[in-house]
């Protein structure tokens, strides 16, 4: 999920997505539409953040559980993040996070292990504000007891104190502290690049910078990792933006077949950056959404779908197919949404028969989004793929497009082929979490 975080819920409003009906062709299918319809505000203690809380970050857990951080307007000194273990109808608050004494920070993203039902283990990504004291390199934070507590998990060190942290990913075979987690950074300094950092390869209990000098906005695992031991890496070099893929004991792209694919190469790269606006601002966030059966050892099964959002306009989201070498036409990737920024993408069931869920952010060079909503596709693997949005969209306030601050992140229920159950936290006053 990508990650520019702002915040998510200043009026604590329960709302229902009715997903009765999605785009499955060309021409749409029959059925009531998408719609939001207003449940009462509970007034029950535990049933509302409490008053003035911001969150984002809404992520759900193998089991069930669902995560939110809450990331107010105003920084403080201690971040919170909340759970639900009844789908969003109550919810409790962890143990204040806490960056040393004095410290300014920022929670850059979440993930939940694995095997969370076995170890409940939660991790933050953060980075300070900065002081000589407490320079901004992130840091990660860990929960070993379903995110009641955190505690720092050995010391990032990073290439350049002007690196933040953008994302991070747990390992499919992490648990219980032995596996690897991966972090993304981005450089704020115009001309200099984040990279991406691991925890645990091999075994080995600290924090390795793993090769790759680009901007990273986002990470992933690929969902098959004890098999094809894949990860991935959204990194822009400021010319560039490149999907990039990496085996364990290998290098960066080395897999035939599975080079770096250039996804903002269609076939020729487009100018979407800022490049004289240093390193962090070029590309605003990214998102990875995976099908479950990616699997980066068949050539048929290694299609990924990214979204990019940027300085300026050109935004997409793309659907990558990492067939082919580095160059050949069936590697570049297929523009499946234009002109739309969006800034959280999730992916339920397998490739050729699931669907991609995508969150909306403000628009930062013109006024496309002046609210927040959520698209569906349910035929995204389609050449003519699909999108149908909420007719009444999610509450959020509008925010200056200048400001970027406008967020939608979004993240498919467990049982989301069944349920039609979407997640959805946006930002402002009047917003909430959404059911």
């Amino acid at each position: 999920m990508k990650k520019v975080i702002t915040k998510l819920w200043s009026v604590s409003l329960i709302l229902v997505l009715l997903i009765s009906t999605l785009l499955i062709s060309v021409a749409p299918a029959s059925g009531a539409p998408l719609a939001w319809s207003t449940q009462t505000i509970p007034g029950t203690t535990n049933y509302q953040l409490a008053p003035g809380t911001d969150a984002t970050l809404v992520t759900v857990a193998p089991n069930g559980d669902i995560f939110a951080v809450d990331s107010p307007a105003v920084d403080t000194l201690a971040k919170y993040v909340y759970k639900s273990t009844d789908g969003g109808i109550t919810w409790s608050r962890s143990a204040p996070v806490m960056v040393g004494a004095a410290a300014v920070f920022s929670i850059a993203d979440l993930a939940v292990s694995p095997s969370y039902a076995t170890d409940a283990t939660v991790a933050l990504l953060v980075h300070t504000a900065g002081t000589a004291a407490l320079p901004t390199a992130p840091q990660v934070y860990v929960s070993s007891n379903g995110g009641i507590s955190f505690s720092q998990l050995g010391a990032v060190t990073v290439g350049a104190a002007t690196e933040q942290g953008t994302s991070i990913a747990i390992s499919p075979t992490y648990n219980a502290g032995t596996g690897e987690i991966i972090i993304g950074t981005v450089d704020t300094v115009g001309g200099a690049f984040g990279n991406v950092y691991i925890w645990g390869r091999t075994g080995v209990l600290n924090w390795v910078a793993h090769g790759l000098a680009e901007d990273i906005t986002d990470v992933a695992f690929s969902p098959n990792f004890a098999i094809d031991a894949t990860i991935l890496a959204i990194g822009s070099t400021g010319a560039n933006t490149f999907l990039h893929n990496r085996v364990t004991g290998l290098g960066w792209d080395a897999v035939l077949g599975m080079g770096g694919a250039d996804i903002l190469a269609t076939p020729t790269p487009l100018a979407i950056f800022d490049v004289g606006a240093g390193g962090a601002a070029e590309v605003l966030s990214s998102s990875i959404a995976i099908p479950d059966d990616f699997n980066g050892s068949l050539p048929l099964q290694r299609t990924v779908y990214v979204a990019v959002r940027s300085q300026r306009g050109d935004d997409r989201i793309y659907r990558v197919s990492c067939g082919s070498p580095v160059g050949a036409a069936a590697l570049r990737p297929t523009t499946i949404w234009v002109d739309n920024e969006f800034t959280s993408l999730d992916f339920s069931g397998v490739g050729a028969t699931g669907s991609l869920i995508a969150g909306t952010a403000a628009a930062v060079s013109a006024l496309v989004n002046s609210t927040p909503q959520v698209f569906v596709s349910a035929n995204p693997s389609s050449p003519f793929a699909t999108f149908t949005g909420a007719t009444t969209a999610p509450t959020g306030t509008l925010i200056v497009p200048v400001v970027a601050g406008q967020q939608t992140y979004v993240a498919a229920a467990n049982d989301y082929a069944t349920s039609s159950r979407i997640y959805a936290g946006t930002v402002g006053v009047n917003s909430p979490l959404g059911i």
